[in-house]
Formats: structure tokens, C-alpha cells, sequence
């Protein structure tokens, strides 16, 4: 799998510049945020600013002075934690570069700490507004609440593109969406704030794998999978400062909840995991899932799966999937995705 992966990686990157429209510096960087046109203007700077101060002091500067983006997925800053990992600091400039040209500031989506400890359930349905205070898992926000609100019937008709989509549910559900997420942090916000955020990374794994056992060779839950991962290794590293990380795991989750609502809201039903407990998993789909006696092991499962020669996108959902194990309460449902992925190439 590393080897497989290392040969990927130099098709992941961008095309390096050979012009600049603009001469980025430190005086006048935060002036062209969201101008796509400046992408190499951008690159050209922070493969400066990598070069003289390092990657983990330039990551840790840059990503805590700009606000989070709604932008693609988070996948800027899946781009620029695959270069962290790998040691490869032009793939880091790559991903700083395209987070500043393409910046959507998502601000007016975030809820603050103080809503969150006084979270109101006015637009919530009436059915769930005393529960989902008690209990307000994303599990339980996403799938059973946003499931079954009718105030999301019939507003994803169309062939817009994923992005147009996103774009339109923020402008005509904004606040209905803001208050979901807002009874969600309220209920970690008696925790310590160390505890809070590793709650809340891992109810965003936990949920993101069972929307990928239901839509499992879908795009943008592929890169959501990408981009909760990203935000775990950069937190683990130390690059966030806290108040910062706490918006992009609202990005995050934000995100989750309008590609769900893109897909249809895909109904999800309980499943058995190895020790037990409930897990979900859709009804019915033409990939396989195997029983935990059916499943090869990892060895077997990525041997089975580099034989086949998969397309470079599904190598890093493999990555993913290997990588998310030690964050799921349920690392058996990691490989029950790798093995039916390998099944449905």
C-alpha cells in the first residue's frame, strides 16, 4: 500500500507556476484571499515561506490567521496534510495556496460559544426538540432529525453540481442549518475543552464511515472521510490553535449534513458490529458487505486490491479507511468498507 501510494503521489500535484499575476508578501497576503486568479501568486509565496521557516511554523501561522472556508470539501487542507505527512512541502504550498485563492469565509455559518450553551430548539420539529437537547449525538442530528424533517422535501431536485447545491441550501436554509449544528456543539459544551473536540472529531468520523458503507463509491464522501481525517492529524500535530479548530469542525460538519441532504438523505438502518452494538448500514445497495467471517484481513484486502490496478482516487479511500481505524469505536467496520470497495471495482 505505501508503495502504491508513493507513486501517486507526484499525479496529485498541481501544476507548478511559471508566471504570477500578482506578487504575494506578508504586508498585502490577506488582501487577495478568494481571488482564484492569484493561485500562483499564492504558491509562489508559501514555497517561500516554507522554505525559510519550515512547514509546521508556516502551517501553524497561516492556518490559525485565516477564518475557516466553506470551500470544496475541505480539500485544500487534505492536500496540504498529505504533504505534511509525507514530508513533501511543495504539496503543502500546493494546498495553503489553493485554500487562500478559492477562501470562502464560512463565518457567517458558525455558531458561537455562547449559542452554544444556550442552543434554542424553535426551528427544530416538534417531535425532536426535547430529545435532541438530551441526546444530540451527530448520529442522532443527522439521521434521525435532519432525516425526517420535512422542511428539506423535494429542495435537492435538479442536475446542479455539487457546489451549486451547497451554495443553495446555505442561502435558503442557512439558519435551519446553523441550528442544527448549534443543538449539536451544545451538547459536548459542559465537557473540558479538550474533551469536547475529541468528542466531536469523533461522532464526525463515526458518522462520515456510515455514510460511506451507504454511498461507498461516492465522491464527496469519499472526501469527507479525507478531510475528518485531515483535521485530526492537524490537530494532533498541533498546528490548530483551539478556538480556530473549533470552526472548521463546524465546516466539517456542516458539509456532512449538506451532502447528506444532497444525496437524498439516504435511509440508513441498524447494523451488527463485531462486539455488538448498533451500527448503520443501508437497506439495501448492489455493493456487496460481508460478514465478519466472509472478510479477508487487511494483508489480504489491499493485496486483493492493488492486484486489480484501482484508479488513483480509490488508492487514497483505501489510505482513508486504513488510517480511520484507530479514531471509530467500530476499526471492523474500516474493513468491512476496504473489502466490499475491493468487491465493487
Amino acid at each position: 500500500m505505501a508503495s502504491a501510494y508513493q507513486q501517486l503521489l507526484s499525479s496529485l500535484h498541481l501544476l507548478r507556476p511559471v508566471s504570477i499575476s500578482v506578487h504575494i508578501s506578508k504586508c498585502n497576503w490577506l488582501k487577495h484571499l478568494g481571488d482564484t486568479s492569484c493561485y500562483q501568486s499564492y504558491l509562489s509565496f508559501f514555497d517561500s515561506e516554507l522554505n525559510q521557516y519550515g512547514v509546521d511554523s508556516v502551517l501553524t501561522y497561516y492556518l490559525n490567521s485565516m477564518q475557516p472556508s466553506i470551500h470544496s470539501q475541505l480539500q485544500h487542507l487534505v492536500h496540504l496534510t498529505l504533504g505534511l505527512e509525507h514530508d513533501l512541502p511543495l504539496m503543502v504550498s500546493e494546498g495553503l495556496a489553493y485554500l487562500a485563492s478559492t477562501f470562502d469565509e464560512a463565518s457567517p455559518w458558525i455558531v458561537s460559544s455562547a449559542e452554544c450553551r444556550n442552543p434554542s430548539t424553535q426551528s427544530l420539529p416538534q417531535s425532536s426538540s426535547r430529545s435532541v437537547v438530551n441526546q444530540c449525538t451527530f448520529d442522532y442530528l443527522l439521521f434521525d432529525c435532519i432525516q425526517s424533517d420535512p422542511r428539506f422535501n423535494g429542495i435537492m431536485e435538479g442536475g446542479r453540481p455539487l457546489v451549486a447545491k451547497v451554495k443553495h441550501l446555505l442561502k435558503n436554509h442557512g439558519p435551519l442549518l446553523q441550528n442544527y449544528l448549534q443543538q449539536w456543539l451544545s451538547s459536548s459544551s459542559q465537557h473540558e475543552q479538550h474533551e469536547q473536540l475529541e468528542q466531536q472529531l469523533d461522532e464526525l468520523m463515526e458518522v462520515t464511515l456510515q455514510m460511506l458503507q451507504a454511498r461507498l463509491l461516492d465522491e464527496p464522501t469519499h472526501q469527507l472521510l479525507a478531510s475528518s481525517l485531515a483535521l485530526r492529524t492537524l490537530y494532533k500535530r498541533g498546528i490548530w490553535r483551539s478556538d480556530v479548530l473549533r470552526g472548521w469542525i463546524q465546516v466539517q460538519g456542516l458539509m456532512m449534513i449538506c451532502t447528506f441532504l444532497v444525496q437524498g438523505r439516504p435511509h440508513n438502518t441498524k447494523m451488527m458490529t463485531t462486539i455488538g452494538a448498533p451500527h448503520r448500514r443501508p437497506p439495501s445497495t448492489s455493493t456487496p458487505f460481508y460478514s465478519l467471517q466472509q472478510q479477508q484481513d487487511w494483508s489480504r484486502c489491499i493485496e486483493s486490491f492493488l492486484a486489480i490496478h484501482p484508479p488513483p482516487a480509490l488508492i487514497l479511500v483505501m489510505r482513508s479507511l486504513w488510517k480511520a481505524q484507530p479514531h471509530t469505536a467500530y476499526p471492523s467496520s474500516c474493513l468491512l468498507a476496504a473489502n466490499s470497495l475491493v468487491s465493487s471495482i
